[in-house]
C-alpha cells in the first residue's frame, strides 16, 4: 500500500500492475468507474441541450472501447474475456492487467447506463405490443445466457476457437451484455417488467443496495482473511465453494453495516 497510495489518490490505480501480493487490488474499479464517470460528465456537459447527439456521442464512445478491447486482445494474445481461475496464471496475470482493469474494458457497460439513463422517458411513452415486449425479452435473455455459457469452452480449452471468433467475442462480448442490462432496466421502469420488475423492486432490496459499496470494499479484504486463517487444504467442490460464498455474502454485509453506521450515517445529512 506504501508503494501505490497515491494510484488510490489519483484515481488512475487500473493503469499499474497489480500482482497477488498487492493489498485491496480490487480497487482498480474505483479508479475505471472515476474516470469512466468523468467522460460521460464531460459529454452530457457538452450535449446537454442535445440528447439524441449524447446519445450517439455515448454509442460511437462503446464502440471504440471495444474496438480498443479488441486490438488489445489481439495483438497481446489475450482471452476474450477474464477467465478465473485460470489454468496459467501468468496469463490470467497479464489478461487482468493489460485488458480487464482497463477502462476501454468497461466504458460499454458503463456508458449503456447513460443511454439508458437519456432514453428513459422517451421509453416510457413508446406503445409497444405484446409481442415486441415478448421480443424485447428473448433478444435481452438470450444475450445474457449467450454471454454466461459461451465462457465455458474457454474454461475446458486455452484455445477452443479460431482468432477471428475470439476477437469477435472480444468485441461483442460487453455489447450483448450491455442489451441484457438496458433491457431490464427500461423494461422495468416503465412497468413492463411483469413479476420481474416487481422482484427487483422489493422494498427489502432497498438496504441491500445502501450497503453494497461497502461490501465491495470489505468482501476481498475478509475473503482474503478468511482463507489466511485456514490451516486446512480445501477441497474444491460446489458445495464447498456455494457454503463459502454465503459465508463471505453474510459478513459482508454484517460489517458493511458497521462502516455505514461509522462513516456514511454520521455525514449523510451534511
Amino acid at each position: 500500500m506504501a508503494r501505490h497510495w497515491w494510484h488510490l489518490l489519483l484515481m488512475i490505480r487500473n493503469f499499474f500492475y497489480i500482482t497477488p501480493s498487492d493489498v485491496l487490488p480490487h480497487f482498480w474499479y474505483l479508479s475505471a468507474d472515476f474516470q469512466l464517470f468523468v467522460i460521460s460528465l464531460l459529454t452530457l456537459l457538452l450535449f446537454k441541450s442535445r440528447r439524441m447527439v449524447a446519445v450517439a456521442a455515448f454509442c460511437l464512445l462503446s464502440l471504440l472501447g471495444c474496438a480498443v478491447g479488441t486490438f488489445v486482445v489481439a495483438s497481446l494474445d489475450l482471452p476474450p474475456f477474464m477467465i478465473f481461475p485460470g489454468p496459467i496464471l501468468k496469463v490470467m496475470e497479464k489478461t487482468a492487467n493489460e485488458y480487464y482493469i482497463r477502462p476501454y474494458n468497461h466504458a460499454v457497460n458503463f456508458f449503456s447506463g447513460c443511454i439508458t439513463f437519456l432514453v428513459m422517458e422517451d421509453f416510457k411513452q413508446w406503445k409497444l405490443s405484446k409481442a415486441s415486449l415478448c421480443a424485447g425479452w428473448v433478444v435481452a435473455v438470450s444475450c445474457a445466457l449467450f454471454c454466461t455459457f459461451v465462457k465455458l469452452a474457454w474454461y475446458r480449452s486455452p484455445e477452443p476457437t479460431s482468432q477471428a471468433v475470439k476477437l469477435l467475442m472480444a468485441f461483442f462480448d460487453h455489447i450483448l451484455w450491455s442489451i441484457f442490462l438496458v433491457w431490464i432496466t427500461l423494461a422495468c421502469s416503465s412497468g413492463r417488467g411483469g413479476p420481474f420488475g416487481k422482484f427487483l423492486s422489493w422494498n427489502a432490496f432497498v438496504p441491500l443496495s445502501k450497503l453494497s459499496y461497502g461490501v465491495y470494499l470489505i468482501h476481498l479484504p475478509f475473503l482474503e482473511l478468511l482463507l489466511h486463517a485456514t490451516r486446512e487444504r480445501l477441497y474444491w467442490s460446489i458445495f464447498h465453494m456455494v457454503t463459502r460464498f454465503f459465508a463471505v455474502v453474510v459478513w459482508s454485509y454484517l460489517l458493511a453495516y458497521l462502516a455505514f453506521l461509522a462513516c456514511e450515517a454520521p455525514t449523510g445529512a451534511l
